[in-house]
């Protein structure tokens, strides 16, 4: 599909089930420059909150902790606990458990009483970075 992709990707309408399917391609044979790349035409389309979860899954590919923390403090407090562990797993991956540790607090800042975002591997996410460093 991927190889289809680079052929008609000029003709392909901007669906989010196919683009998924593609990033999920992706990144599944190890192509996180590739998935990144689709990933505009993937958030062209009206999307979920929880269809935001490639994003996070592509950044981590990347190491991209720029990108994951402005979707992070996009989605504010509709942001899940999955999207802040795969934040935190990316700043961990790229040797930056500080910055970490200042986006578990911001989390902590937006999320509801009834919605909580952090959970305790949040927090072991964390400590693994603090480990390794």
């Amino acid at each position: 599909c991927l190889s289809l992709h680079t052929v008609f990707a000029r003709q392909m309408l901007s669906d989010k089930t196919v683009y998924s399917c593609l990033i999920n391609a992706a990144l599944e044979v190890g192509d996180p420059e590739r998935a990144m790349a689709m990933l505009h035409r993937y958030g062209s389309v009206a999307l979920d909150t929880e269809d935001y979860i490639l994003f996070f899954r592509t950044y981590v590919a990347l190491n991209d902790v720029d990108s994951a923390e402005a979707t992070f403090t996009k989605l504010g407090p509709s942001a899940t606990t999955l999207m802040l562990n795969l934040l935190l797993l990316t700043c961990v991956n790229a040797r930056q458990p500080e910055r970490g540790l200042n986006c578990l607090q911001k989390a902590h800042a937006v999320e509801r009483p009834e919605a909580k975002i952090v959970d305790v591997v949040s927090y072991n996410t964390i400590i693994k970075g603090f480990a390794q460093a």
